[in-house]
């Protein structure tokens, strides 16, 4: 057979039902990355193409937020702003929030914002000035989103991360997930935006499948804990599941790990 299953080790068994409780749940996504005909060596992704957004038959494209956060001083900045330009989506459909925490940026925020105001449906700059912690730029950002009704798409993205692939947005889209991100890595490092599986501290740990993803030798859509950096989130989650406009702080958690643990806990995935 194709299909995956698990054994109990200690009665070799296949069990027919896999319950769980508490943090034990995050182990049964894990699971389902593979059971029953989710992922195999053979195959490959058997779920990757289910239930797909089918951009030909929508008369007009879904409207995207598109978060921009410069938290630190970055190099190549103009270039970063300028591959915003050549995501493969239609302009007047994208909606530009932009939070730069940096004084060294802001020459490179104004010259893209003189050139490029009129491109896309909107732009909002937000800088320096207003002293905004990272989870409160994040949450006003998101927030834009939530408060608009039409805003289908919540698409977020840190100046460090180098966009390659100008269908990156259309791609994510057509998944049609409620919260879905892109696999960004460094080259020849096994340093990525998401963790497999959680410590029982709620920090990293490395799963099994951890670096065959990393490197490729695993494509698919992977049920994970945490996810930074780059991802895109659907307008009726944020005004349903994640309608709590503090996502972004939580007790002393930074901001990205804030965000998981309420998506963790708040949202159903599937």
């Amino acid at each position: 057979t194709d299909r995956v299953r698990a054994r109990n080790t200690v009665y070799d068994t296949l069990p027919v039902v896999i319950h769980g409780n508490a943090n034990t749940k995050m182990y049964l996504n894990y699971l389902a990355n593979y059971i029953p005909n989710a992922w195999n060596f053979e195959r490959g992704c058997g779920i990757c193409d289910n239930n797909l957004f089918d951009f030909s038959k929508v008369k007009e494209y879904p409207s995207v937020m598109v978060g921009v956060f410069i938290e630190q001083s970055t190099p190549f900045m103009p270039e970063f702003l300028s591959r915003l330009l050549t995501l493969d989506y239609p302009k007047d459909k994208l909606s530009v929030f932009i939070h730069n925490n940096e004084v060294y940026h802001e020459k490179h925020i104004q010259r893209f914002w003189e050139q490029n105001k009129n491109v896309f449906k909107s732009f909002k700059v937000v800088g320096p000035e207003e002293n905004l912690s990272q989870g409160e730029a994040r949450n006003m950002g998101m927030d834009l989103c939530r408060k608009d009704g039409n805003c289908d798409y919540y698409f977020s993205i840190d100046a460090d991360v180098v966009l390659t692939n100008s269908q990156t947005l259309k791609l994510l889209i057509e998944q049609n997930r409620k919260i879905i991100g892109p696999l960004v890595s460094r080259h020849g490092k096994l340093w990525s935006n998401f963790w497999g599986a959680l410590s029982l501290d709620g920090y990293y740990a490395r799963s099994e499948d951890y670096i065959d993803i990393v490197q490729g030798k695993r494509v698919g859509v992977w049920n994970i804990p945490y996810m930074a950096h780059i991802y895109l989130i659907k307008g009726k989650a944020l005004r349903n599941e994640l309608k709590e406009r503090n996502i972004f702080i939580l007790e002393k958690l930074d901001p990205d790990m804030a965000l998981c643990k309420n998506a963790r806990e708040l949202v159903r995935l599937f």
